[in-house]
């Protein structure tokens, strides 16, 4: 980043929010942004943390429409959501029908 060099630290939540959130404690060593989170619990854990911090959280896969969102610029999802898929299944289906 502006030519320093990026070090990958990898933790598993093993999908428990619980232990994300203790994970998510990196913001507090100077992180600039979380990698790739995967999943509602862990998502609802962390999302205060990212919102407070202004810390971005890229490639997750966060796949509900009703949970809160952190700002455009925070949160980059990786797949659409279950609504957005089924609506373009849909679609794609009446298209042949």
């Amino acid at each position: 980043m502006n030519g320093q060099q990026v070090e990958l630290i990898s933790l598993d939540d093993k999908f428990d929010a619980k232990l994300a959130a203790e994970n998510a404690k990196l913001i507090d060593q100077g992180v600039v942004a979380l990698f790739f989170n995967r999943g509602t619990p862990p998502d609802q854990a962390i999302l205060p943390l990212l919102t407070e911090h202004k810390i971005a959280l890229i490639a997750r896969i966060h796949r509900r429409d009703d949970l809160p969102q952190p700002g455009a610029s925070l949160g980059f999802n990786v797949r659409a959501t279950y609504q957005k898929e089924s609506e373009r299944a849909v679609r794609h289906l009446a298209w042949w029908a």
